[in-house]
């Protein structure tokens, strides 16, 4: 077998203050993975991520060891965002170093969560990506600070801050911006700024940065996202030592001069383990 599966779980506790997370990792061989191309149908071992015919997505994932797990089905209430140029999201100015991305933005999203002993029901919204691609950051990027914002207003954003050497920003960073209804509209690096506004140390030294002011003039929108729980390093044993930070966060800020609260996810790559040493992302 010539391919290595692997999959990431973690749950974000905000009221306990604890984060947890699993990975599982296979060959595929004996029928322990499939990953066909043509749908949204993954399956690792027990874990599973699966479309149906109404386009109802349905996810199962049981993390044994650490005792928790999930069984969520979700349905997009949004048709899908592309990202960059019909889809093609360009990482840097190298030819080939791109992907295709989409997202499904906003889906009411109802199901179990289980912690421990404890099987809780839960219901919300949720956000779907799907990023493929063969070659898509240039040999001297660092790594990315990826950010996905569901508002309280009905729209969501998109920013992702691909990192060169000395912390700067890769002229190729952009990011979209979903409305409430209607068409996405694209963001150029010049069209928005990110900025850190603090700092954590994760357990071993490494730093990562934590909270940020967000800006994007052209929307008339301004915040600061900070995140649900400092500590949401995931530290992965199985595919050479991996550590990136992806978590829950908050988001406050105006646009319009008008108060605009959500949540959301971010991402951090590159700080514990540089992209271009061991496994790419």
């Amino acid at each position: 077998m010539r391919d290595v599966y692997f999959g990431h779980l973690a749950v974000t506790d905000g009221r306990a203050n604890k984060f947890y997370f699993a990975e599982k990792l296979s060959r595929g061989a004996l029928g322990e993975a499939d990953f066909p191309t043509n749908d949204c149908a993954v399956r690792l071992g027990d874990w599973s991520l699966r479309r149906n015919r109404e386009s109802v997505f349905q996810m199962q994932a049981w993390a044994p060891e650490e005792k928790f797990g999930l069984e969520l089905s979700a349905r997009p209430v949004k048709f899908a965002a592309f990202h960059g140029k019909s889809g093609l999201s360009q990482k840097s100015a190298t030819p080939g170093n791109a992907s295709h991305y989409y997202s499904y933005t906003r889906m009411e999203t109802r199901g179990d969560l289980r912690i421990g002993d404890r099987r809780i029901p839960v219901t919300g919204l949720t956000w779907l990506d799907r990023e493929f691609s063969t070659s898509a950051l240039a040999k001297d990027q660092e790594g990315w600070d990826w950010f996905c914002l569901q508002f309280d207003s009905g729209e969501e954003l998109m920013l992702y801050r691909m990192r060169n050497p000395g912390d700067r920003t890769d002229p190729s960073s952009s990011g979209t911006w979903i409305p409430k209804s209607g068409s996405a509209s694209p963001l150029k690096n010049a069209d928005f700024a990110i900025e850190a506004l603090g700092r954590w140390k994760a357990p071993g030294g490494k730093v990562y940065p934590s909270g940020w002011k967000i800006s994007v003039p052209s929307l008339n929108l301004e915040g600061e996202v900070k995140p649900l729980v400092q500590d949401q390093e995931l530290r992965l044993r199985r595919i050479g030592n991996l550590r990136y930070w992806e978590g829950a966060c908050m988001f406050q800020g105006t646009r319009n001069g008008k108060p605009l609260s959500g949540r959301g996810y971010t991402e951090l790559t590159g700080y514990a383990t540089p992209i271009g040493q061991g496994m790419k992302e």
